[in-house]
């Protein structure tokens, strides 16, 4: 497995850390853990927006550019709204982030084999992001 596989799917531990931790919770813990997923959350939303963005004044890299600050704003945005909201708008800007990155995608090889796994880990976190809410709120 190549350093960006391994780092992609590494990414997905502390989602999953939080939710199992938040399962076993007690009332002595010095942290948020719900507050702890939805920051990852958004400091990764952030991180892989970034993605998009390009050095050019190209119309497409400047259309790329406003897109990821856009993505970046709503997940700055997600931290100072209720948790409910953030735990259900986290999850639409990865999938946004993936349909908009699908649209410039490149179609060579090893853009192919990225894609492929970029698709894989926003499914898994749009997957976890919807059991935080079923159990947090379900």
């Amino acid at each position: 497995m190549n350093t960006s596989k391994f780092l992609g799917y590494a990414g997905l531990l502390p989602f999953v850390a939080l939710l199992i931790l938040n399962f076993f919770q007690q009332h002595d813990w010095q942290i948020n853990l719900q507050q702890a997923f939805i920051f990852y959350s958004a400091i990764i939303l952030s991180f892989i927006a970034g993605t998009l963005w390009q050095k050019n004044d190209h119309p497409i890299d400047v259309s790329r550019q406003i897109l990821s600050n856009a993505i970046s704003l709503l997940a700055f945005a997600c931290l100072l709204m209720p948790l409910k909201n953030a735990v259900v708008l986290l999850p639409i800007g990865y999938l946004l982030l993936l349909i908009f990155e699908s649209l410039f995608f490149d179609t060579n090889v090893d853009s192919d084999v990225y894609f492929k796994m970029r698709t894989r880990l926003t499914l898994s976190v749009i997957f976890l992001h919807g059991v935080a809410f079923a159990m947090w709120f379900g």
